[in-house]
């Protein structure tokens, strides 16, 4: 199912498996000194009423993601505890009560939706001492994201699916910190062509801050320095281009597709390598004989 679409009338659930990993670099791309790795699942439960809004087919859903981190630092002075440290948790909940699906055209399709993450993820006050460090799996924040979809998908044993997703997040301060991280840019791009019984392609994703982060209560200000009045804004915007493969088709009444991808950019962020599977189970709860046949992602 590409993303300017969204599933058939009912329940659908979406499950996603992903294990990235790699070294964190600095603004020039060189090593910052430690390695981080996560492994994570996400259940997505979508709902389609089967009724239309402004011309556009309607839909919502809510999204879980159980994450475990470990970060190894090998030399990093921004990380006091020297070692491996491994956190398991709840990241927090993303709730799309608006999501709009237009098919512009014979296969064309554009959505657009509003959303946001509740603050209910895994989180403490943050720790970075030589004998501990905290890993917090959620933020302590809201975000606000809206978003787009455009596919071109034809479902046919021969059809293509070329789709460009893009959001826009913002944060608003965390109250424990008075920390509030900049806004940021994702786009994905896929593009597959179906083979028979199964699609083949690449896929691609950039994502990037775009604004800058501000220290309100100087909560991370290095010690030893004076305390200002003055906001700290946090020049550093971190930035990843990453390119892959993906392969995909129906087994049974799933719908599975297994993506790599390589970053080929990072700047102050994770230089990762990310394997991620989509398991989809359209329409549960229709009677078998009912139940419309989905249409291979």
């Amino acid at each position: 199912m590409p993303v300017g679409s969204i599933p058939p009338p009912g329940i659908s659930i979406v499950n996603y498996f992903a294990s990235v990993w790699g070294p964190e670099v600095d603004a020039l791309g060189n090593n910052a000194g430690y390695d981080v790795s996560s492994k994570s699942y996400v259940m997505q439960l979508w709902w389609n009423p089967g009724v239309k809004v402004l011309g556009a087919d309607y839909g919502a859903f809510v999204l879980q993601p159980f994450v475990d981190v470990t970060i190894n630092n090998h030399f990093s002075r921004t990380i006091a505890k020297q070692g491996t440290t491994e956190q398991f948790g709840a990241a927090n909940t993303v709730f799309k009560p608006v999501n709009l699906s237009w098919n512009l055209a014979p296969h064309l399709y554009f959505s657009l939706a509003a959303g946001f993450y509740a603050p209910d993820g895994s989180y403490t006050m943050p720790i970075n001492t030589p004998s501990s460090f905290k890993i917090n799996i959620g933020n302590n924040f809201w975000t606000f994201e809206p978003e787009f979809g455009l596919s071109y998908w034809d479902a046919g044993p021969n059809g293509y699916n070329i789709t460009l997703h893009g959001l826009y997040d913002t944060n608003s301060t965390n109250p424990t910190t008075g920390y509030r991280s900049g806004d940021q840019i994702f786009l994905d791009f896929t593009a597959t062509k179906a083979l028979g019984g199964i699609n083949v392609g690449f896929v691609g994703y950039y994502t990037k801050q775009v604004t800058a982060d501000e220290d309100f209560n100087h909560f991370y200000q290095p010690a030893g320095l004076p305390l200002s009045t003055d906001t700290i804004n946090v020049t550093s915007t971190p930035e990843r281009l990453g390119i892959g493969a993906t392969i995909g088709g129906k087994i049974g009444l799933a719908l599975i597709d297994i993506s790599y991808m390589k970053d080929v950019v990072a700047v102050d962020d994770i230089k990762a390598s990310t394997i991620l599977l989509h398991v989809t189970f359209n329409d549960l709860f229709s009677p078998a004989q009912t139940r419309p046949v989905p249409a291979i992602h």
